[in-house]
This record gives C-alpha cells, structure tokens and sequence, in this order.
C-alpha cells in the first residue's frame, strides 16, 4: 500500500489531510483565527470542503475505521463547527455545495454546477440548491476565461446564466492576463477595463440592478419550477463547442410565498418573441382558479410596468425579450 497523493497546477505534490484529526481542525481553526482577528480580514475561503470527494484511508492508528466510512464527513464537520466556535462573526466560504456543512459554511463557490451547461441544448441545470435550501444558503460565481471574450455573447451568457439561478455574480480574476502570468487563462482584468467590453460591463451593471430589485426572490425565497417558453431560446455554441443559451430564464417565489418572479436574461444582441405559459396551481397557489394575477415588468433601472390582469392563474402572455438585456416579471394576487 502507498498512500494517496494528488498534484496541482503548481507541480506541489502532497499526502491529502485526513479531517477526522484533532491536529487538522486545531490546524485549520488556529489559521482562519489569525486571518479573521489579528490581520482583520472580513472572511475566510476555504478550498475544496465541498468539492474534494472522500478518499479511503487504510493507514494504521487513524481515529476511524480503516477504509470508508462517514469519520470524513463528520470529521469536517467537527472541523468547521470548531472554526465557527474560534471566529463567529466572519463568513466562511468553500468551493461547491455541502449539505452536511451548511451550519458553519456561509457561501459556496459554484463553479461545477455550471459546467452543465456544456453539454447541450437537450440538458437543463437543475437549480437543486435554490429550490430546497432557497434563503439558507448562498451560492456565487461562475469560470470566465479569457477565451470567452473571443465571442463576447459568451461572456453574457454566462452571467445571464447565473443571475437566474440567483448565484452572486462575479469571480473573475483581476490578475491583468498575460502580462501578470502567461499561463493564466483566468486572468481578465486587462480585458475588463478595455474599452471594447464596455458593452459587456454595461451588461453585468444592469443584472447587479436587476438583482438587488429580485433580493426578495433571489436571495430569501426559492427556485421553482421551469416556466414553458414557445418557441423555447435558441443556442450557440464558441470555438471549444461549449453550448450557450441566447436567452436564460429563472422561476423563484418569495419568501412569504405570495409572489412569483421569472428572471429573463438575453446574452445576444438580437430580440426574442416567444409565449410564456405557467399555471399558477404548479407554484403553490392553490385559489388560483377564483384568483386574479397581475403580471408586472421591472426593468433593471427599477422601473414598473402592468402588462396584464389574468383571472383563473393559467397565464399565457406573449412577450419580447430585448437584445442583450434583463427584466424581472413579476407574478403577484390582485
């Protein structure tokens, strides 16, 4: 038997830590308190709780059984509630989702779930997270590389992407590319204050807007199901035949359950027609037959505009989605 090594980017090669040891959870609380209260930063991010999967561990005088086990579960989370007991008051963040973790974790980095998106027109993102754990956790980021802006509409559709499924937008290196690091194909800066992504920054400003109108929803409520689109959004595809919405929509309900908001969000430059369908008894109302439902525009400067009364809750609306922008429609009992 040899034991279990795993390498990174940077060439460092190294033994994975068991978390069921006292010494890594005194190890790790000592290090994120130092961070936290000598050197005053506001938070702590912690690679991988989330992401790196168990490994069998067969070494000799280990606290756990040899082999699996749930001591790697529970070892991190004996781990974590230690950090929290050290430095209550800052955040602690990691890469992908935890359930098990959720008590001492305030964010997680979503980088994985994304990536779904690579595979095709024929494959929908299930936002799993948003609909069970909606206003008890928070989800952020996305990978931007400096590929994507080879075709700016990527860059978007990324962002849209993510803003309705109601991630924190962002987590793009501000390491100036090339000339900082060569190798690193995160590195954006650079691109970002050119010039000719102004449109694109312009763009992540109206969905931060759009966002803090949808906080209620996006934040403190839940994703819900899919609305119906006919025609449903065409796809793209960039030069890696990595495939992209044109246009991206999201379904939440607010934290008192009384509201929907679906988030529409287009990456292209050009307008989409299509016809909405949902049936309000599907989000939870169940008087939507003897209900009336207001449908409300709310574009990203915060301004409001009735589009319709429907009675009965079975919404059909036929509706533009404009070119390269945002809005929120939202649902709400007259």
């Amino acid at each position: 038997l040899s034991f279990y090594t795993e390498t990174y980017g940077s060439g460092a090669t190294f033994h994975v830590a068991d978390p069921s040891l006292q010494y890594w959870h005194d190890k790790i609380s000592n290090v994120t308190y130092e961070l936290v209260n000598i050197n005053n930063v506001s938070g702590v991010y912690i690679d991988q709780l989330a992401a790196a999967a168990p490994t069998l561990d067969f070494t000799p005088g280990r606290p756990h059984k040899q082999g699996g086990g749930s001591w790697w579960t529970q070892g991190l989370m004996d781990m974590m509630a230690q950090v929290v007991e050290a430095s209550p008051l800052a955040p602690m963040v990691t890469e992908s989702n935890s359930e098990p973790l959720m008590g001492s974790l305030q964010g997680y980095l979503t980088l994985v779930a994304f990536s779904m998106s690579a595979a095709g027109p024929e494959t929908v993102i299930a936002p799993a997270f948003p609909a069970v754990y909606g206003g008890y956790y928070v989800g952020f980021g996305n990978v931007f590389t400096r590929d994507d802006f080879k075709n700016p509409d990527v860059v978007a559709s990324r962002f849209a992407t993510t803003f309705v499924y109601g991630v924190q937008l962002g987590w793009f290196s501000l390491i100036n590319g090339p000339n900082d690091d060569p190798t690193n194909d995160l590195g954006t800066f650079d691109l970002w204050m050119s010039p000719q992504y102004d449109n694109e920054v312009a763009f992540v400003q109206s969905l931060v807007h759009l966002r803090a109108l949808a906080s209620d929803y996006v934040v403190y409520g839940r994703g819900m199901l899919p609305v119906t689109l006919s025609p449903p959004s065409a796809y793209f595809y960039d030069e890696r035949n990595t495939c992209f919405p044109n246009v991206s929509t999201g379904t939440w309900i607010n934290s008192a359950g009384t509201s929907v908001a679906i988030l529409f969000a287009s990456a292209v430059h050009s307008d989409f027609s299509t016809t909405l369908s949902l049936d309000m008894l599907d989000y939870g109302f169940a008087q939507a037959r003897s209900q009336t439902f207001s449908l409300t525009q709310v574009m990203p400067d915060g301004s409001k505009a009735v589009i319709a009364d429907v009675p009965g809750g079975q919404i059909v609306k036929q509706l533009t989605v404009p070119g390269r922008a945002a809005f929120m429609l939202l649902i709400t009992t007259v």
